[in-house]
Formats: structure tokens, sequence, C-alpha cells
């Protein structure tokens, strides 16, 4: 089941939009029974999505304290009420004179599946679904693959305000961007070779000298990742189970295919320092 609630206008020149200080707006964003019988409507693979208004500004203060508190109440209480996954997403063409943000959430991982497909599987997919238009073009004006990307990251400006909150949340403290004021360890400080650890342990990545703790650890190749997206993955699942055995792939997806630090940590230096 899918549940879309939109703003209704409630005049010619406003809506019902979180920052709007009209008891409409309320009962919308920030009712605990309200969102309470939405989350029970829906089926464990279900979606819900809300038009949350315009961006906060990038100098702003966390929502919370902002005229967007309804917005972080409102996801405050989708959090706790057990919605798996939570996304904001933003788009221009609404017709407003800002960006438009639509907040996605889901009560299942498995449901926001789709919603992580890579270019080519949402153009397939596009292709797929779309009603044939009687000139053979194409219906969507403003969406495509790469537009799906876009809307999978989230903006600069809810990522900045998210982490104003007091105290800050904990996935902001460990890595917020480049900053040239930390050393880094560039690839060169690293080699790859077999592991001590025994027999059969495979090959693993070693310092090649002392690297100080907090230390970048080769920020400029970082972005160079391998990323199995979810039907990849079932993809390869399968094939594994046609062959009966595990196929090379695999044995790299579940090896490696995992994510990494950014900086070097205490159990990094140890690691170090008995290898050496």
């Amino acid at each position: 089941m899918i549940v879309l609630l939109v703003n209704v206008p409630l005049t010619r020149e406003r809506y019902s939009d979180p920052h709007d200080d009209v008891e409409f707006s309320d009962a919308l964003y920030s009712n605990v029974k309200y969102l309470t019988a939405l989350h029970n409507a829906l089926s464990e693979d279900g979606i819900l999505v809300v038009m949350v208004g315009m961006s906060p500004d990038l100098d702003g203060p966390a929502e919370m304290l902002g005229q967007h508190k309804n917005r972080a109440i409102m996801i405050d209480h989708m959090s706790k009420l057990g919605f798996k996954s939570i996304s904001i997403y933003g788009q221009a063409h609404g017709g407003y004179t800002s960006t438009w943000n639509n907040l996605i959430s889901t009560k299942s991982l498995k449901a926001r599946t789709n919603w992580f497909r890579n270019e080519p599987e949402v153009a397939l997919e596009m292709q797929r679904r779309a009603v044939k238009s009687k000139s053979g073009s194409s219906l969507f004006h403003y969406f495509d693959g790469a537009t799906m990307q876009f809307f999978q990251v989230p903006s600069k400006r809810f990522e900045t305000t998210h982490c104003r909150q007091i105290p800050m949340p904990e996935s902001c403290k460990d890595y917020r961007g480049f900053d040239p004021k930390i050393p880094n360890a560039g690839i060169s400080s690293f080699e790859v070779k077999a592991s001590g650890l025994g027999e059969n342990a495979g090959r693993g990545l070693f310092a090649v000298k002392d690297i100080p703790k907090g230390s970048f650890t080769s920020i400029e190749t970082s972005t160079r990742f391998v990323f199995f997206p979810a039907f990849t993955f079932r993809l390869v699942t399968a094939m594994e189970a046609i062959a009966d055995r595990m196929v090379p792939v695999d044995i790299y997806m579940h090896g490696y295919g995992y994510q990494s630090q950014y900086h070097v940590s205490c159990w990094i230096q140890i690691a170090v320092s008995r290898t050496r």
C-alpha cells in the first residue's frame, strides 16, 4: 500500500506546509495520533510520501529551533513509530518560488529497494511501465534515471541543519567532509599482502609506517568505491544458487563489500603495531 499525503491549499497564496502557523498544519505534521494512524494503515512493505515544504536556509539553525520545527517533530515521531527508512528529496519544477521537498519513508528496508536503483535500472523501469504517447516521445519532462540518483542523496542544506542539533547526532561527529588541517595517509602508506593471522587467512591491507590517529586514509581515492545495488546482490545470489557454489564475485562481495572507515582508529593503530 502507498499512502500519498499532499498539501492542501488553504487559500490561493498559502499551503499547509510545516512552517505555517495554522492549526491544520499542526494536525498534519506534528500530531502523533495522526502519524500513528498512517503507520498502522500501511502494510509491512508500505511507503508514505509527504510534502514537507521549502528547504532550510544554509545558515539557519537546527530545524527544531526554527520555522520548520513541525517537520523536525514529524520526523522524530516517525522514527519512534518504527519507520525503517526516512529520506527527503527536493525538486524545483513544482511551480513554487523555491525548491520544494518531499519526505519518503518505508516500514521495512526491503521496501526502499526501488529507491536506490541505479540510473540504467530506473530508465529501464520507466520504459517498461510508462504509458505510450501518441507522438512516441517521452511523457516525462522532469524525471529520468539521472534525476533519481540526485534524489537519493540528501541536500547540503538538510545535512548541515541536521548536524546543528544539540546534542550533535553521532552520524555528524565522525566525518563531515575534507578538512585540510587533518593529515592524510596516502595510498603509498599502505600495502596489500598475505595476512599473518595464519594459513588460508587471505590477504589484507597493512600500513607500511606509523599513521597518527584521526588521519584520513587515502582521502584522494575514497570516492572510488565498488557498490553492489540491491538488484545486483539478488542476481549474484541467484547465480550462486544455480551453480551450487560460491561464484568469484560473490566471494569478493562478502569478503570486501563492506563500508570502510575514513579515519585511522585506535584499532587500526594496534593492528599496525602488531604487524610490524
